[in-house]
Order: C-alpha cells, then structure tokens, then sequence
C-alpha cells in the first residue's frame, strides 16, 4: 500500500463530500428553496438567501456553520480546505506572504 490520502473517507469519487454543493443543493431542494429541474453549477446564493430569510438568520447567502445545522448538514463534516479564515489573516496575502 503506498499510503492513504488525507481525504481518504471522501476519495470515492462516487461518494459526494460530505459539505459538497450536491449536497447542499439537495438539502435546499427538499426544503423547496431550489426547483428540482435546477440545472447543475446554478449559483446557489439566492436560494441560500432565501432559506436564511426563511430562519431569520442573516441574509449572507453563504453556506455557514448554523445555514448547514439548520438545512440537517452537520458543519464539523465542512471541507476547511478551502476556509478563508486562514488566508484573511491580518497582514497576510492570499498566497500566505505577509506585507
């Protein structure tokens, strides 16, 4: 065996990542914030909105941690791979270089 991937319970490539968009399209799908003949790569912010208006919750049109606890994703299985909040660091660049 050569090694395990670090995303080893989401290499399946059959297998969508836990906080992936499918998943989140489907969960605004079932809520009936999204049509379900919606086409694939559909920007997803507007129905976002409006499930986060639905909660009363403010209106970011981003997927955050409680948008996914309400929508049933459960925010600790989020891909933090792409997570700004490391690269929006005082003095940083988003290539990790500071000023």
């Amino acid at each position: 065996m050569v090694g395990t991937s670090p995303l080893a319970p989401f290499d399946d490539v059959n297998l969508p990542h836990p906080n992936s968009r499918e998943r989140l399209a489907a969960a605004l799908r079932q809520r009936g914030f999204l049509p379900a003949d919606t086409p694939e790569g559909t920007q997803l912010g507007g129905a976002i909105r409006a499930f986060q208006q639905s909660e009363g919750l403010p209106l970011t049109g981003f997927p955050d941690d409680e948008t996914l606890r309400r929508l049933g994703i459960d925010p600790t299985t989020k891909d933090r791979t792409l997570s700004t909040s490391e690269v929006n660091q005082m003095g940083a660049t988003g290539a990790g270089v500071g000023h």
